[in-house]
């Protein structure tokens, strides 16, 4: 009986290894099928996305417009933050106390001068000013600014890049997919084409 379990129990190890290894040969090649289709299906998804909050987006746009040419900063790049953060709700409040389109914490809100978090105006030309600050000190390194916004600056620091977390890296990868649709989007104004690092 003993040996029929451990038996049973090397045929199910031998199916997890041999499945593991082909689908780490999978994820290596990149190139496949498989892969280019869930990829496609996420970008998709993103889009559909990024157009259905478009209707809570109303007055929005344009301050992000404003505020970031204000401190020369792509708009379509904020853009992309709100979405990832708080998905255009100016009401979020994260379990850990981010509040409001930026999802700002306490600390940085009280840092940047902001009097509402709930306030669209007020969380924005918060939110951008700090985010302004990250891209100072990390050279406009716009990932590097980006792991710092979600990780904080001091584990930047501690790690010489970007956290080896899961959820800074993802953070960061869906960022700059909405900032790529986002740009994609918004080529044709002139906020968006003459936007230059400072």
């Amino acid at each position: 009986m003993r040996k029929r379990y451990l038996d049973l129990f090397l045929r199910i190890f031998l199916i997890i290894l041999l499945f593991s290894k082909s689908f780490t040969k999978t994820e290596q090649k990149g190139d496949s099928c498989l892969v280019k289709e869930i990829k496609e299906a996420l970008r998709e998804r993103e889009k559909k996305e990024a157009v259905f909050v478009e209707e809570k987006k109303e007055g929005i746009h344009e301050l992000i417009i404003r505020i970031s040419k204000k401190y020369n900063v792509d708009p379509a790049l904020i853009k992309a933050i709100i979405m990832v953060e708080s998905r255009f709700d100016p009401y979020a409040v994260s379990y850990r106390g981010a509040k409001g389109l930026m999802q700002l914490m306490p600390v940085t809100l009280k840092e940047m001068g902001a009097k509402d978090p709930f306030d669209p105006e007020n969380n924005i030309e918060a939110g951008v000013r700090y985010f302004k600050k990250l891209l100072i000190l990390f050279n406009n390194n716009i990932e590097l600014a980006l792991a710092a916004y979600n990780a904080g600056i001091r584990k930047v620091k501690l790690y010489g890049g970007i956290p080896p977390f899961r959820s800074t890296r993802q953070y960061i990868r869906k960022v700059m997919r909405y900032y790529e649709i986002y740009r994609r989007e918004m080529k044709d104004e002139d906020t968006f084409c003459k936007w230059k690092p400072s």
